[in-house]
């Protein structure tokens, strides 16, 4: 593995988290807004974020390798 390639892995990995942060907070506050409760807010808020995550590293693995 060169030394490109592993920098190259910790940018994506870095704008996959905060991309999937940013959508979860997003998430949260949509479903807070539209009469949830705060725990289904922060249980909607997690769902996204661990899909969006999963989802995000398993096309960054099918796009580079």
């Amino acid at each position: 593995m060169s030394k490109n390639d592993t920098v190259s892995r910790g940018l994506w990995l870095a704008v996959i988290l905060l991309g999937g942060g940013l959508a979860a907070v997003t998430g949260g506050l949509v479903v807070r807004v539209a009469g949830a409760s705060l725990q289904q807010a922060l249980g909607a808020a997690f769902a996204v974020f661990l899909g969006l995550a999963t989802l995000g590293l398993s096309m960054r693995r099918f796009m580079t390798e």
